[in-house]
């Protein structure tokens, strides 16, 4: 295969795999947790509208099938977790909003702005527990707290919780502003966000939890907003009674480069030819950043507005070659038991 037919099959694959970024037709992410050795997972494919995205999914998982042989055991295999994941979908999930301060730390600016949440209240039974799974750098949708196969319900079903997710500020439908300027992120920050869940958490214990002397309130967060679920519950002890955390980022590092390695680990445990035909792209692609020809070539395969004309150290370079790699981390990272379905459909599909 020619170096110019290595980057046109990467190019087909990122649209295709982007594509199916969108609309999840794996069905599933799964993330192992650190502190249950369970699963975290989130049902992205299906939201409020429900029926729509769940068409898309499977329609999607159609193509898939089709592309491939169809008595696969693999294409099977993930047309039955989907038809799983189907299974067992809570309808009477409820939106509403609770009002916030722009600036929770100045008490002169009274400007406020609404922060979306939503409500389970499936197997409430007065207890006095609340499960509050917080959002992250994303849309919240009613998969957080709407799916039986979801760890957070199943504890929910087991003690009597209600259920609710927050969604972080600048985020979905929870803007504080029409515009994102530069100037309105300075209250895009950790500790505004923080005050945000500590007053959503005072504001549904005067109202839906009028009646209870001391509501407990457990958090649950993966990644970011794990490491936000963790350090709520270090500065808020007399809010809430324990944070189940998976992958909590709470050790920053800047130049952090083991998830990296460990992507390469697992590409090779999985299926070593197709580790090493990503590596050999991968190389491809940034052999050709080096030459004025070579990325002027990227520039027509990738389709972009503006080729590259920087060398190779510049930013954009640097951040495209990131973006490449990181259809493929992703899907790694979050695919769980599908992991060998990605694999071998990588390797299918750079081979033929």
């Amino acid at each position: 295969m020619i170096l110019n037919e290595i980057t046109k099959k990467i190019f087909s694959l990122l649209l295709l795999l982007l594509s199916c970024n969108n609309t999840n037709i794996f069905g599933t992410k799964v993330r192992k947790s650190s502190l249950h050795h369970l699963p975290t997972i989130e049902y992205d494919c299906f939201d409020q509208m429900g029926m729509d995205n769940i068409s898309m999914s499977q329609n999607y998982s159609i193509l898939l099938n089709n592309s491939m042989n169809k008595n696969s055991t693999i294409a099977n295999n993930i047309m039955q977790m989907q038809s799983e994941a189907f299974k067992n979908i809570y309808q009477e999930i409820k939106t509403d909003w609770v009002l916030q301060r722009i600036d929770n730390f100045n008490p002169d600016d009274k400007r406020e702005f609404k922060q979306r949440y939503m409500s389970n209240l499936e197997f409430y039974n007065n207890s006095g527990l609340a499960f509050l799974n917080l959002g992250g750098e994303d849309r919240i949708t009613g998969s957080k707290i709407g799916y039986a196969m979801n760890p957070l319900l199943i504890l929910a079903k087991k003690y009597g919780a209600a259920c609710f997710c927050l969604e972080h500020r600048f985020f979905g439908a929870s803007q504080p502003f029409e515009d994102h300027s530069i100037k309105s992120y300075k209250y895009l920050t950790i500790n505004q966000a923080l005050a945000d869940i500590k007053n959503f958490i005072v504001h549904m214990n005067e109202v839906f939890f009028s009646g209870i002397e001391k509501p407990r309130w457990i958090l649950f967060g993966s990644s970011y907003s794990g490491a936000l679920a963790a350090w709520f519950r270090e500065m808020n002890e007399d809010l809430t009674i324990a944070a189940i955390v998976s992958s909590g980022v709470v050790q920053a590092e800047v130049d952090y480069y083991d998830h990296t390695k460990n992507l390469e680990y697992v590409l090779k445990e999985e299926n070593a030819p197709c580790a090493e035909t990503i590596r050999l792209s991968m190389k491809a692609l940034i052999e050709k950043t080096y030459t004025a020809d070579g990325r002027a070539e990227l520039g027509k395969i990738f389709n972009m507005c503006e080729p590259f004309t920087e060398p190779p150290i510049s930013k954009d370079i640097q951040f495209f070659l990131a973006n490449v790699l990181s259809v493929f981390g992703s899907f790694i990272q979050y695919a769980g038991g599908c992991v060998n379905f990605i694999i071998c459909f990588f390797f299918f599909f750079f081979k033929n």
